[in-house]
């Protein structure tokens, strides 16, 4: 336990929070201690402004072992009940997901590439969702589906862009159709606004006037 709470420091980038920010929030004021060995550094996943490990990790059969070394509750710390820590329990979903995947298919997690960043509605790069699994590749063209998103797959190592079109792909512009109704031609989006601010000004002083009058009436 310490005197002074300690803040989180940033996340180790080998590890799974390696693209959260740190929690500037959540402070510990007392945790169990984890043993020192040789690997104690490979596996740590969160670590406190003084180097102390928050998080560690490690491979345990076909699994891995998570431990926070803070009770589940806010009397050691404030993590629990904070938004990291969802975050921080979506990302190791995540990882127990494509460990089961490669469990279930040893021969093609051998080649299959786990999700690394997905393309958002606004064609930006973000984490992998937990509906994300891993991308095995084939011989020809892989289609993009609600389990394999367009995005990047791989590591830091190395990616495999998966596309939403080919290279063949063309955009055209909308062609309107050739009818025989009639139709209106309008425009898109067009602004009705009216502004008020003159309207408003003029009854507001309107009924300054009046009541002036009704005062000395």
């Amino acid at each position: 336990s310490w005197t002074t709470p300690q803040p989180v420091t940033d996340f180790p980038k080998t590890g799974p929070f390696s693209d959260l920010a740190p929690p500037a929030e959540v402070t510990v004021t007392r945790q169990v201690l984890a043993e020192p060995t040789p690997d104690i550094v490979e596996r740590t996943w969160a670590t406190l402004a003084d180097g102390t490990p928050l998080v560690t990790g490690m491979k345990k059969g076909k699994g891995t072992l998570v431990l926070f070394h803070v009770t589940p509750e806010a009397t050691w710390s404030n993590l629990p009940i904070s938004g990291s820590f969802v975050e921080m329990l979506r990302r190791i979903v995540q990882l127990s997901r494509n460990q089961g995947a490669a469990v279930a298919n040893a021969e093609a997690a051998a080649t299959s590439l786990a999700p690394y960043r997905m393309i958002s509605a606004d064609g930006t790069l973000v984490p992998p969702t937990p509906d994300a699994r891993p991308l095995v590749p084939g011989a020809g063209p892989l289609p993009v589906t609600f389990e394999n998103p367009p995005g990047l797959y791989g590591s830091e190592t190395g990616v495999l862009a998966h596309n939403l079109l080919n290279a063949e792909s063309r955009f055209a512009p909308l062609v309107r159709p050739q009818i025989t109704v009639p139709v209106t031609t309008i425009q898109y989006a067009f602004d009705e606004s009216h502004n008020l601010k003159g309207p408003l000004v003029a009854t507001a002083l309107l009924l300054m006037v009046l009541d002036t009058l009704a005062v000395f009436w």
